[in-house]
């Protein structure tokens, strides 16, 4: 990995803490999204709106943040990492899924079913990333996974991560 300066948090912080702070941000977003959606008398609208945020809102920080998970891979035991991956593939495929159902508006019951299964995902892949980096603390991190996971929150340019 290659390295930069980046300001780091409370050298006894763990991780996980930023991590919650942000998933709850996160999943307070997709739950004002995907709800409405999931009512029986949403209109395609809703839906279209729902599909729109997790395609151009929540994906991309999923996929920056995953893209930081594959760069500490070596650090993570490979039980941790089969089940990340596991995680992730299972929101990707339901997101697809859930995209190919907005175009058929006359299927709202199926479009419900597949959002509430994604928004169960979403919420597996948070703690499933939070109980990986559990024990970690910001000293334990190289300088640019640290400033890739300050990012995280949309608040600054995105980075990414790169890989030795």
């Amino acid at each position: 990995m290659t390295t930069s300066t980046a300001p780091r948090p409370n050298n006894g912080a763990r991780l996980q803490v930023h991590l919650r702070e942000t998933h709850a941000k996160w999943l307070r977003e997709v739950h004002d999204t995907l709800d409405p959606a999931v009512a029986s008398e949403s209109g395609a609208w809703v839906r279209w709106c729902a599909v729109q945020h997790i395609e151009k809102k929540f994906y991309p920080r999923f996929e920056r943040e995953r893209e930081i998970l594959q760069a500490l891979r070596d650090h993570l035991g490979g039980i941790m990492v089969a089940r990340l991956w596991a995680s992730a593939e299972l929101l990707v495929l339901l997101r697809w899924q859930l995209d190919q159902l907005a175009s058929l508006c006359h299927r709202p019951a199926e479009f419900s079913t597949v959002t509430r299964k994604l928004r169960t995902a979403i919420e597996h892949w948070f703690q499933e990333v939070e109980a990986a980096l559990n024990q970690v603390t910001w000293p334990e991190l190289p300088d640019d996974v640290t400033h890739a996971l300050l990012q995280l929150d949309g608040t600054k340019e995105v980075s990414h991560v790169t890989h030795s």
